[in-house]
């Protein structure tokens, strides 16, 4: 079963690392491994994937919702289990399938984030329509101290959306950029005074407002909002994944 920790009618798990919920067009996924901050290992990247593929191909599917549990919206890829894979399957991480799903991704993406983000927790937030965060957020690329260069389109993302000093103090020093002032640069579209519940109610607003205008209307104006820098961002994918290829082998 795709969508639900359990049945729908049951409501969620908490024994499944991702749940999904879906409510008139709204589907609402909870990335679910408070133990790890929501840390992602392959199977929950996979499963992701799976996930977006569904909600761009389903006419009936309006908008994503991405959350998590716990105090910590996403720390990233696992770090335990990335320490296992080799160069070769580094190289190849499903993070890079998910990436270019979302860089393709049709429909309205909306990112409720309620403490910190951080790796891929963060980068995939350059690919949301609307970012809701509340006080507590915190936002972080630390991947020059874990050896690896940027990813997810950020090299290019980053600077365009936040200036060139914020995207340099995160992607060069990994300063963490907190919620007041990744609102005042554009990280955060939306920042809300409040609690996770209050984060996430915001932001389900925002998907209910989404559903009731016309989808062609919608998807045509996403379409034209990111046709600019579309082959750029293909181009900014295609270095990253080069610099990665040459790094691996020799991180330290």
């Amino acid at each position: 079963m795709l969508f639900g920790c359990a049945p729908l009618s049951e409501g969620p798990s908490m024994t499944d690392t991702i749940c999904t919920t879906t409510h008139h067009g709204i589907v609402t996924v909870t990335l679910n491994r408070p133990h790890v901050r929501n840390a992602l290992r392959l199977r929950e990247f996979d499963r992701l994937i799976q996930i977006v593929d569904t909600v761009a191909d389903d006419p009936e599917l309006r908008v994503l919702l991405l959350t998590g549990t716990g105090e910590t919206f996403c720390a990233g890829g696992d770090l335990k289990e990335s320490a296992t894979l080799g160069p070769e399957e580094l190289a190849e991480h499903p993070v890079h399938r998910l990436t270019e799903r979302l860089t393709r991704f049709p429909k309205v993406l909306i990112a409720a984030v309620h403490g910190a983000a951080a790796g891929f927790g963060a980068t995939m937030l350059l690919h949301a329509d609307a970012v809701v965060a509340g006080p507590l957020a915190r936002i972080a690329t630390p991947f020059a101290s874990l050896g690896v260069p940027a990813e997810a389109g950020s090299s290019l993302l980053l600077p365009a959306i936040a200036g060139p000093r914020v995207a340099a103090r995160m992607l060069l020093f990994g300063e963490r950029i907190g919620a007041a002032e990744a609102h005042a640069c554009g990280l955060v579209s939306h920042l809300v005074d409040g609690d996770r519940e209050a984060v996430v109610a915001s932001a389900q607003e925002l998907a209910t407002a989404i559903v009731a205008m016309p989808a062609g209307a919608v998807e045509s104006n996403k379409h034209l909002l990111r046709a600019a820098h579309e082959a750029p961002l293909q181009e900014a994918l295609r270095r990253e994944r080069t610099e990665l290829s040459a790094m691996l082998p020799r991180r330290v």
